[in-house]
């Protein structure tokens, strides 16, 4: 099968500067990690444009969840550099409380960049009843059609959480896919609802990012069962407490 792979980024981050321990990705890493896809027998594509081409080797798709500075003032002109469109998820209280901050990302648009919904206020949607999960992927929805002029079809789930109720709302609302944050490729002819993404963190080394694109065997299934397990323990474990474990661990 023709593989595709999502990539999942956070906040990029300045040598030496304060930042997220866990998810802020260094920019001279993020710039490897670029050239890397660049030596790969394949081809990196918007997330608008999945399951339109048909190449040899692996397809690429990069996004940013959250709504950091750094989308603009850091991964916009490397990709920029590169030839390449990204999609990018914003939280839409921020883009209706800052008008600057949504200018901002207009110019990502304009440029061709995908900017897509990522809840209104970040919640974690398992953790709401069904009418606030509701407002949450309805008025997110709305607001970046409003503003981008796009269909907004496709909804990057806030931490990559759900549940029955979340998936039968936004199928109701009319998204096209929602993106977890589950490891997996997908096959490039038959693309599922909900979409895995590998989320690059900060610790997520030169090697195993090649051996990963580049179809390593042992370092997928190591990827897939770290994924596994992660799911496992939401599933026992409150999201909170999970996020407050994390990064104590990294502190």
């Amino acid at each position: 099968m023709n593989r595709c792979i999502i990539l999942n980024y956070h906040a990029l981050a300045e040598p030496n500067s304060l930042q997220d321990p866990i998810y802020a990705v260094e920019i001279a890493a993020f710039r490897q990690q670029m050239e890397i896809i660049a030596g790969l027998d394949g081809k990196v594509i918007p997330l608008s444009e999945l399951g339109q081409h048909e190449a040899p080797g692996i397809q690429v798709v990069i996004t940013f969840d959250d709504g950091h500075a750094s989308d603009v003032h850091l991964a916009y002109p490397l990709l920029e550099e590169f030839g390449w469109k990204a999609a990018f998820f914003v939280p839409t209280q921020k883009l209706i409380e800052a008008p600057q901050f949504a200018a901002q990302y207009q110019q990502l648009a304009t440029a061709g960049h995908y900017i897509g919904p990522h809840g209104s206020t970040h919640r974690y949607l398992p953790d709401l009843n069904a009418i606030q999960q509701l407002q949450e992927l309805r008025d997110s929805k709305m607001v970046v059609a409003q503003l981008f002029g796009s269909a907004a079809a496709i909804c990057a789930l806030p931490g990559g959480k759900y549940n029955k109720t979340t998936l039968r709302i936004a199928q109701e609302l009319g998204y096209k896919h929602l993106l977890s944050t589950q490891f997996g490729f997908c096959d490039t002819r038959e693309f599922p609802y909900l979409l895995p993404r590998w989320t690059i963190k900060r610790d997520t080394s030169l090697q195993q990012f090649e051996n990963i694109l580049r179809g390593n065997r042992a370092e997928i299934r190591r990827a897939t069962r770290n994924s596994f397990f992660k799911k496992t323990i939401q599933k026992i474990l409150p999201n909170q407490l999970i996020d407050t474990l994390n990064y104590r661990m990294h502190s």
